[in-house]
């Protein structure tokens, strides 16, 4: 027979490995996003790590065109999810609350997709939980995703929307 002492240890022991495994998948797989702007200073700042080239590819297409990101003041989160159904690619909780930035990714499909893709939708996410725009204002924010993404459609998806915030 297991003792009340014995019972409280093991639970102690598994409440510790499960704050040790969430510390340590935050460690491994989430990485600062460094910001140029000096006044900028989030509280928490975490990028999964396979997301972290696409976020900053959207910074530096960004910054490149003098655009100064409207990040969450005390939370910046993309991370991936298994909560969402399949058909839905991402979601920016975030999106209307200017304290935070919070972009879901669904997991279960993300392997599936293409390069290009990946890229669409880190784009459609970001800018809908940064900037607020909602869908249907500019092409890269029409949903579903179309069934043909290339790199040149991209691109020009990304042009098209600097063109619709700077004005």
């Amino acid at each position: 027979m297991i003792s009340t002492m014995d019972k409280i240890n093991k639970l102690f022991a598994a409440m510790f490995l499960g704050l040790s495994s969430l510390l340590l998948m935050i460690i491994l797989f989430s990485v600062i996003i460094e910001h140029r702007d000096k006044e900028y200073n989030p509280k928490t700042i975490l990028v999964t790590q396979l997301l972290k080239p696409y976020v900053k590819e959207y910074i530096d297409s960004m910054e490149s065109n003098d655009i100064q990101i409207p990040w969450g003041n005390d939370l910046v989160l993309i991370d991936f999810t298994v909560s969402l159904p399949n058909s839905i690619l991402g979601i920016a909780h975030g999106m209307d609350i200017n304290n935070i930035t919070l972009i879901g990714i669904n997991l279960r499909t993300w392997n599936g997709l293409k390069h290009e893709e990946k890229r669409l939708l880190m784009f459609h996410e970001l800018t809908h939980d940064v900037f607020n725009i909602e869908h249907f204002e500019t092409p890269l924010m029409d949903t579903p995703m179309p069934k043909y993404v290339t790199r040149r459609k991209v691109d020009a998806y990304l042009r098209e929307l600097i063109k619709y915030i700077k004005k």
